[in-house]
């Protein structure tokens, strides 16, 4: 009888493979999606400053402030200070579908986001540094600080030009 010579690779050591590209399958897709939620954070940041130091750069050269909310929307569409598109309506839609909402309140600018993640709305709070603004997590969890970690910020952020 002649010797058998087999070749190829056990179901064992198939299944083996596959279970570890799934892993890394799963890891690279968490990776994408923490990716993902820290440039949408970082839009919102560009977004906020941008209104704020565009509506203040008009002042700086016209020397009048918009007095009322509906002076400060006619002013950011049409002066294309926000990237986003104007749809005349006194709000514009966030990256996670909520709304972004720009008032004037007591000469100040006032930005609301609505509809936000609770991950973004703890960047947006605590590990970001805001130079221009002021910000505000009215649906925060009552004695919240940024360094308790049990604590919940939710969906709503408000950004007060300083």
């Amino acid at each position: 009888m002649r010797g058998t010579h087999e070749s190829g690779r056990s179901l064992i050591e198939m299944l083996g493979v596959i279970s570890l590209i799934a892993v890394i399958t799963i890891s690279g897709l968490s990776v994408v999606d923490l990716v993902r939620t820290k440039y949408r954070a970082a839009t919102i940041q560009y977004e906020v400053e941008e209104i704020v130091r565009g509506v203040f750069d008009l002042y700086s050269f016209h020397r009048t402030l918009p007095t009322s909310t509906a002076e400060i929307q006619k002013t950011i569409c049409e002066n294309k200070i926000l990237s986003k598109k104007c749809t005349g309506s006194n709000h514009w839609t966030n990256d996670f579908g909520g709304d972004i909402i720009v008032t004037m309140n007591d000469g100040a600018i006032q930005v609301e986001y609505t509809n936000l993640p609770e991950k973004v709305t703890r960047q947006l709070m605590c590990n970001t540094d805001w130079y221009s603004v002021a910000v505000q997590a009215p649906n925060q969890q009552p004695g919240c600080r940024c360094g308790k970690s049990s604590c919940l910020f939710r969906d709503k952020l408000i950004f007060t030009s300083k």
